[in-house]
């Protein structure tokens, strides 16, 4: 007997996605947004980021640590 399977994570926005279509071949990355969700859900990034150093002057930030190392681990520019 198995047990009981329940959701690991639960997308916080809505389900439906809008793709503009072009004549171009378009692929598909649906793995990103669980991605995304996970991250957001377990806070890797944020604890990533908290680690980091950032002697940078903070009323001059414009990006925070968190959101330049999502971009940059983003695999899809």
């Amino acid at each position: 007997m198995g047990e009981a399977q329940g959701t690991l994570f639960e997308p916080e926005f809505s389900r439906s996605l809008k793709v503009p279509t072009s004549e171009q071949r378009i692929t598909s990355h649906a793995g990103a947004v669980l991605l995304r969700e996970a991250d957001h859900q377990l806070g890797l990034v944020e604890s990533l980021a908290e680690k980091i150093h950032d002697p940078r002057h903070p009323e001059k930030i414009r990006y925070t640590a968190t959101e330049l190392l999502r971009e940059r681990l983003n695999p899809w520019p």
